[in-house]
């Protein structure tokens, strides 16, 4: 897993591979509406909405892709825990590359505007939460990168 901000995600693009043309992609899109977004070498994804309580959720994992999830307005918790630690809950969908897993979120994080996060196949993750009693409103932009 890689916690970093948006303004040094260009250093990373020796190391994930697409990482040039999704931030193209990115910056070339005049209307930022939510929805999908294809380009050469993957998709990225422009949501909104507001987070769950963390024990609402579970875990969730990837195995053909990977996930760079960038907050672009408001902020969300989000757990992570090994994908060696946790428990398959709902069994992988190979077509829709998710499966879902149960276990311990002590390891969770605040992640405010212009923070992004890796998640690659062994990181399980649990985006969108909340840990206290108020939910959070936020924006982002999740990008699909093939493994």
């Amino acid at each position: 897993m890689i916690v970093d901000l948006w303004r040094n995600i260009r250093k990373y693009e020796g190391q994930l591979k697409n990482l040039d043309a999704a931030v193209r992609a990115i910056e070339a899109l005049k209307e930022k509406k939510t929805g999908r977004y294809e380009f050469d070498g993957g998709f990225f994804m422009i949501q909104e909405g507001y987070t769950r309580f963390a024990d609402d959720g579970q875990f969730e994992a990837h195995r053909k892709y990977l996930d760079i999830q960038y907050i672009t307005g408001g902020c969300e918790e989000m757990a992570w825990a090994d994908i060696d630690d946790v428990t398959e809950a709902v069994p992988f969908d190979e077509d829709k590359d998710i499966g879902f897993y149960e276990g311990d979120r002590s390891h969770h994080m605040l992640i405010s505007p212009g923070m992004f996060y890796v998640v690659f196949p062994h990181d399980a993750h649990e985006p969108c939460i909340h840990t206290g009693d108020q939910a959070h409103h936020y924006t982002k932009i999740v990008i699909k990168l093939p493994v």
